[in-house]
């Protein structure tokens, strides 16, 4: 990471007017709905003032869109900090992305899988050095701002440790995204709630993986035991 910035409260406490006050309009009238005027308007502020926060408009949306994804940036951030089994640290990491996204899809969707993406992950060292986690270092997956290198450093111990077929690696990891993407949309489309969602897909990437797994003397967790741990 770069050196740490050092951010007066003064300065911490106006730049969370801006970002609370772009959560909100998205969360209310969509993304692409967002413009300096309305921004600075709800967060009581002259729209200039925001350019001495914030670089650009592009940058205080980026920002504010990692914030609305931090309980799934923290909890995947435990998860790979604690001393998982490899298929379970997956597993979880899964668990925890379906338990955060499929509530807020448009947001989900806007800083992991849109064109807007590596923008937006390229302000991940920004917001961590501006709003640090108190505890501990940040995992590099969790900062890593190349979606192909956070895939393949989640899987990689799978892969390393002899658990899938490697010359699956793109077929595994294509697979787990196209399976959340469909329970994303089901929701909608079938009335399903996101705590019946979220077991589903489990359901179905344990059983998907279980099927690949090359070593004898590895089993996939079950459901209940994926479910069972507190991240």
């Amino acid at each position: 990471m770069n050196p740490k910035i050092t951010v007066s409260k003064q300065k911490y406490r106006t730049m969370r007017y801006f970002i609370d006050a772009t959560k909100e309009i998205a969360a209310v009238e969509g993304i692409d709905k967002l413009t300096i005027r309305n921004i600075a308007d709800r967060a009581g502020y002259n729209s200039a003032t925001i350019y001495n926060y914030f670089e650009n408009l592009d940058s205080l949306v980026a920002l504010a869109m990692i914030d609305s994804v931090t309980d799934y940036l923290y909890g995947f951030d435990r998860i790979l900090n604690s001393d998982y089994d490899p298929i379970m640290a997956l597993l979880l990491s899964w668990r925890v992305y379906a338990e955060c996204s499929f509530p807020n899809p448009e947001i989900y969707e806007y800083v992991f899988a849109s064109k807007h993406s590596d923008y937006v992950l390229s302000k991940l060292e920004l917001y961590f050095d501006t709003f640090p986690i108190e505890t501990h270092h940040v995992n590099t997956i969790v900062t890593n701002q190349d979606m192909l290198t956070r895939n393949r450093l989640l899987y990689a111990p799978c892969f390393e440790l002899g658990y899938f077929n490697p010359e699956k690696e793109d077929y595994i990891i294509d697979f787990c995204y196209i399976l959340h993407g469909g329970f994303s949309k089901r929701i909608f489309t079938k009335n399903q709630s996101i705590e019946q969602a979220v077991m589903l897909m489990l359901e179905y990437l344990i059983e998907f993986l279980a099927n690949h797994i090359e070593r004898d003397d590895i089993q996939c967790p079950t459901l209940d035991e994926v479910l069972a741990i507190e991240y």
